[in-house]
């Protein structure tokens, strides 16, 4: 099984142009990954929780700096 070594998030804009996290994730067996999440996600019925920033002077509140 393998071990998380390093986690590293940071801010991001999506495809359209809102703040969105992008997770850098590292393994111990040299392999690393790089995901991120679009706003608004939902699976089917269920909607993704979006933890916003509410801080007007950027990006209308929509930043997500606080969930990173």
């Amino acid at each position: 099984m393998s071990t998380i070594r390093a986690i590293k998030a940071r801010e991001i804009l999506d495809s359209q142009g809102l703040p969105t996290i992008q997770i850098f994730l590292w393994i111990d067996d040299g392999r690393s990954v790089v995901v991120s999440v679009p706003n608004e996600f939902a699976y089917e019925n269920e909607k993704a929780v979006a933890l916003k920033d509410n801080d007007d002077q950027e990006y209308n509140g929509k930043g997500v700096k606080n969930s990173v």
